[in-house]
């Protein structure tokens, strides 16, 4: 995970990407009364979700600001990379998937997405395996048009261009 030990704080219209509730835009810091204290938030606000985000405290958060063009850029190159071969145990594959909603890596995102692609050519991918990818690939087309200033559409094109590569890249080195 990032350095977070010095993390700056947000300012409004930033843009942030939860690991749950995915991206969003800091509107502004509210006061909030928590157990008879005053706390400061975040006000992010998403597509299909509000959340706060405490100001303080910031270290702990799995909250990440959205990838700069280069860091999104450098990322995105790995869809086109061989995909690595998931583990034939199903409770593996599930704890994989669980640490990459967890920590909601941009590069984890990605790698996820190509995997899991790869692996849904092959075998039929369970329920828990097909919605995930559908959650990552929507999320992951959602920072990119937002990164690349692209409509949706067009960011989920790319995407499955860059898979298709990928897996022909693959397919022939086999």
């Amino acid at each position: 995970m990032a350095n977070t030990r010095n993390r700056k704080p947000y300012s409004k219209n930033d843009w942030l990407v939860h690991p749950s509730y995915g991206i969003g835009q800091v509107k502004k810091i509210e006061k909030k009364l928590i157990e008879g204290k005053k706390i400061k938030f975040y006000r992010v606000e998403g597509e299909h979700s509000i959340y706060w985000l405490p100001v303080e405290g910031l270290e702990a958060s799995r909250v990440r600001r959205l990838a700069s063009r280069d860091q999104f850029r450098k990322a995105i190159k790995l869809l086109k990379t061989a995909p690595r071969e998931m583990d034939p145990d199903h409770t593996k594959r599930r704890s994989r998937i669980k640490e990459v909603m967890t920590t909601g890596s941009l590069r984890s995102v990605v790698r996820a997405i190509r995997d899991l692609s790869a692996r849904n050519s092959e075998k039929r991918l369970s329920d828990t395996e097909r919605r995930s990818l559908e959650q990552f690939i929507d999320s992951l087309v959602e920072e990119w048009a937002i990164a690349e200033e692209i409509q949706m559409h067009e960011a989920r094109s790319e995407l499955k261009e860059m898979l298709d590569e990928g897996f022909a890249a693959s397919s022939a080195s086999n």
